[in-house]
């Protein structure tokens, strides 16, 4: 009996094995082939995460860190000082040393600005640039002195007998502001041997105002044309306003960041030093001749000196804190 033949094992009989091999083959060279890159989002690697992260998080507390509040006073080297904190120990222990003295940060702006011309030394350079240690104009009165910051100097000038060129100093007027004025004029009548009273903000601030309507800057014969020098207002040892060469005049010392300003002082019979505490904490002002007892913070106490010769003194509270007054 013939059996009839099945169409899946016709198929089979009409394959070549051959040909099913070469197609293996072809599949195979396709599957080691690459997807072509397609348009698209694809997503970061995770390092390049990482390393982003850690870039952030540096700009940050960089930024931080140095910039300063994101206040222009972050560039200047006075303004952006902060109250000082000091440890101490015993009878100090929890007191505060305030803000730089007016001296202190005058150092600082006479090095920014000034310290180029009349060097570091206070001396100056030959024939160019007048000295300020032992200048008269310096230690003498701070009237002309203050002119000469607010409108500036050109021309010859005579100092300590010595003439000096045409060099031309710069007015400050618009550069530096009262208080910084104030400070700096503090420094240089206080450094280098020299041994002069500070000045006040409030007198560079008047004389500002004086000067107001001036736009050209001072000679040396604008300066002598104006008579005898004369101080600005508010100054540390400053005589008050109304005394006369004949009259007892009431001379301040402050007391401020730990120390006696203006400690070193020489008066006349007859005149009187008022001590006022500008600081934290209270201090007093005792000697052998007077004591003024606990004088506290914003408080003042004064004494006349009716006898000649010298009196040392210091804070009892703080024996580091001296001063001397020479009475004539």
């Amino acid at each position: 009996m013939k059996h009839a033949t099945r169409p899946a094992e016709r198929l089979r009989d009409a394959i070549d094995y051959h040909d099913a091999e070469d197609v293996q083959k072809l599949h195979a060279a396709i599957r080691r082939e690459k997807r072509d890159p397609r348009a698209g989002p694809e997503p970061l690697s995770l390092w390049l995460i990482g390393l982003h992260a850690i870039a952030v998080l540096f700009a940050g507390f960089y930024v931080g860190r140095y910039s300063g509040d994101f206040s222009s006073d972050s560039l200047d080297p006075v303004a952006g000082q902060q109250p000082q904190k000091a440890l101490a120990t015993g009878a100090q222990s929890g007191q505060q040393v305030t803000e730089l003295s007016p001296a202190a940060r005058g150092k600082k702006i006479y090095a920014a600005n000034c310290a180029t011309c009349h060097q570091a030394t206070g001396l100056g350079v030959a024939g160019q640039y007048p000295p300020l240690a032992g200048s008269e104009h310096v230690t003498g009165g701070t009237r002309r002195l203050g002119m000469i910051l607010l409108k500036g100097l050109h021309g010859p000038m005579k100092v300590k007998g010595v003439q000096y060129g045409s060099a031309v100093m710069q007015p400050w007027e618009k550069t530096l502001t009262d208080a910084k004025i104030a400070d700096v004029l503090t420094y240089i009548r206080s450094e280098w041997g020299n041994n002069a009273p500070g000045v006040a903000p409030e007198g560079v601030a008047a004389l500002r105002k004086e000067l107001a309507g001036r736009s050209e800057s001072f000679t040396e014969a604008d300066l002598e044309a104006l008579g005898a020098d004369g101080n600005l207002l508010g100054g540390e040892g400053a005589a008050d306003a109304a005394a006369t060469p004949d009259q007892p005049a009431i001379i301040q010392v402050s007391i401020r960041g730990m120390r006696f300003v203006s400690a070193n002082l020489e008066v006349r019979k007859g005149d009187t030093i008022e001590w006022k505490n500008d600081d934290l904490t209270p201090h007093t002002a005792t000697s052998k001749a007077f004591d003024s007892g606990s004088i506290e913070p914003d408080k003042s106490w004064r004494h006349t000196f009716t006898d000649g010769g010298e009196f040392p003194y210091i804070c009892t509270f703080h024996p580091d804190m001296k001063g001397i007054v020479i009475v004539r």
